[in-house]
């Protein structure tokens, strides 16, 4: 959190801007980036129950053509057990470090770059009444992404971005000594414009690839999407979007999603609604795991509607709002899964 900017939440269904993933809705975290010019720092220091303790540290640099930003993270517990049979704690570490840069070429054009690297470990508690300090995992992720943004006729954005995880499990048992790997690729450009003073256009195709070692097995699976969405702004007081995607998958073949929303302000009141569709192609555990693994799964698919207000009433100045949603998935996967 140290790093982070802002959090956004979407509620409702999203599938048709952002894919599988988003039926549920969408968090867009913003990371931070340098507020005043020249070179800064910044560290912080936490400690608190079962000796947790967090150490971080920030330097930014802000200049006319480059914003920088580099943070190192410590974090350490020594845990409790969630079982009764023993006083045995299960303990937590992790070390970060993360970086994001922006270059301006110029007024129009702007190259981005950022990444992380992640070295964890912990103890936990198996499952049944079993505690024992032999239960542990240690973990190595990181990631990287690289883009670009362009303002000419339209506003062009254009990012690739890679996450890797490599996490080993330890435990008494040789079912409990097993490897996970997994990476993930993305690919995504995006096209927006203004082309009247009452729409607003935004458009693009994105690519996943994943990849994991499952149950000692490599697995892979891959996601192509087109997206649009267009934003109307009707008379002065009402707008009205209406979005639609087409994906492409490996395994799942073709889905169309859609999605429609209106906000209408009428005497300092704004009503609101949405209805969407969309959908989630299993992951690449929920079908290969050996143990509750279902290779016979369909991609779960979901309907939302939504309705609601927000006002203010004026002479106490007290913010009201309210909202009537349904949300319907059909083969909605559960675990073991089934």
């Amino acid at each position: 959190l140290n790093n982070i900017e802002r959090i956004e939440i979407l509620k409702g269904n999203q599938s048709s801007l952002y894919g599988s993933q988003a039926i549920g809705g969408v968090i867009n975290l913003t990371s931070k980036k340098p507020f005043k010019d020249d070179l800064s720092n910044s560290f912080s220091a936490e400690y608190g129950s079962y000796s947790t303790s967090k150490i971080n540290y920030t330097i930014n640099n802000r200049t006319e053509y480059n914003d920088l930003t580099l943070g190192f993270q410590r974090f350490e517990t020594d845990g409790f057990s969630a079982t009764d049979e023993t006083s045995e704690d299960d303990g937590y570490q992790n070390s970060n470090i993360n970086f994001n840069t922006t270059q301006y070429i110029n007024e129009n054009f702007s190259i981005n770059f950022g990444g992380f690297n992640l070295v964890e470990k912990g103890e936990f508690d198996a499952s049944g009444p079993s505690d024992s300090s032999e239960y542990l995992f240690k973990e190595n992720a990181n990631g990287y992404m690289i883009g670009g943004n362009l303002i000419s006729h339209f506003n062009h954005s254009l990012n690739y971005s890679y996450y890797s995880s490599d996490r080993d499990n330890f435990g008494p048992n040789s079912w409990d000594n097993y490897k996970a790997k997994g990476q993930r690729q993305s690919l995504l450009y995006k096209a927006s414009k203004r082309l009247a003073d009452n729409y607003n256009f935004v458009g693009g195709i994105d690519f996943t690839e994943d990849k994991a070692l499952i149950s000692n097995k490599n697995k892979s699976s891959d996601l192509m999407g087109l997206f649009v969405e267009n934003i109307f702004d009707l008379e002065n007081n009402l707008t009205v979007t209406l979005g639609a995607r087409q994906d492409s998958h490996s395994k799942f073949g073709d889905q169309t999603v859609y999605r429609g929303t209106f906000a209408l302000r009428n005497n300092g009141t704004t009503y609101r609604g949405s209805y969407g569709t969309g959908y989630r192609a299993p992951s690449l555990f929920e079908l290969f795991f050996a143990f509750g693994g279902n290779e016979n799964l369909k991609p779960e698919e979901s309907q939302n509607i939504d309705i609601g207000f927000s006002t203010t009433v004026s002479k106490n100045k007290i913010n009201l709002s309210g909202s009537i949603f349904k949300n319907t998935v059909e083969n909605r996967i559960d675990w073991p899964t089934d």
